[in-house]
């Protein structure tokens, strides 16, 4: 029963291209924004298009590393998997106009709690980088 393609989550994107209008939607698969601000945010009462952009990609191998060009908010988390970089590399992380490079372990804390609160067993998140 539990072998049904209905019970099975595609893997992350390699790109992230969404609007919102709602201060609530601030996770999208790899990519949580910690507080969305702007005028384009409304009320999620009141419905109107989004307009607070989104835009991040993944590397694709052998690059190792993210792209966070817009987000209408203050901070961002990345969310880190076997499945979106190597963790045996250096990874690259641009986020607007500002780049690092770092190594990043997995961290069985933040595995623990990604698995506790989005309760995806099959692509649970190892690490996290924020900014």
């Amino acid at each position: 029963m539990m072998g049904l393609s209905s019970h099975t989550r595609p893997p992350p994107p390699q790109k992230i291209d969404v609007r919102t209008a709602r201060a609530c939607d601030r996770s999208f698969w790899w990519l949580e924004i910690s507080e969305l601000t702007g005028e384009n945010i409304v009320n999620p009462h009141l419905y109107k298009p989004g307009k607070a952009e989104i835009e991040a990609t993944r590397a694709i191998a052998p690059d190792n590393g993210f792209r966070v060009t817009t987000f209408p908010g203050k901070n961002c988390v990345v969310w880190l998997s076997p499945e979106t970089v190597d963790f045996s590399k250096r990874l690259a992380i641009s986020i607007k106009d500002k780049k690092k490079t770092l190594d990043i372990e997995p961290n069985l804390r933040v595995l623990l709690e990604d698995v506790r609160t989005r309760a995806d067993r099959q692509h649970p998140y190892w690490a996290k980088f924020e900014f």
